[in-house]
């Protein structure tokens, strides 16, 4: 793992979300709900890695793997990763990668949707 920097902040960040979701829930203190500060922050590592990645790619640098991206994006960092692709316009081009991209979005939406439905 210590040679994919990425994966291991989106490991890092995911387990600090963990962390932070059960010492609220442990307090009593989740008026914040958990998933709300886990978009929050995955996005802005999502984010990041997109910005980090780009720069890397005009440089010639070593780049962060697709499938690193795509983690991110899964572990609630999809609208970061959506404004990233946007901001740094990166990622926009390639097929075989979007397609996977929205397929995330659509099961972050379908997620949602099916919990609205749900607690109704």
């Amino acid at each position: 793992m210590a040679r994919q920097p990425g994966l291991m902040i989106v490991v890092v960040a995911g387990a600090a979300v963990a962390v932070l979701a059960v010492a609220l829930r442990a307090t009593g203190r989740a008026e914040v709900p958990w998933v709300a500060i886990a978009y929050a922050v995955m996005s802005i590592v999502a984010f990041a890695m997109y910005g980090f990645d780009k720069r890397r790619a005009r440089r010639g640098g070593r780049r962060i793997p697709e499938a690193t991206l795509h983690l991110s994006e899964a572990l609630f960092g999809w609208p970061g990763a959506f404004l990233a692709q946007q901001f740094f316009r990166h990622k926009t081009r390639k097929r075989s990668f979007l397609v996977v991209f929205w397929l995330i979005g659509i099961a972050h939406a379908a997620g949602w949707a099916w919990w609205w439905w749900s607690t109704r």
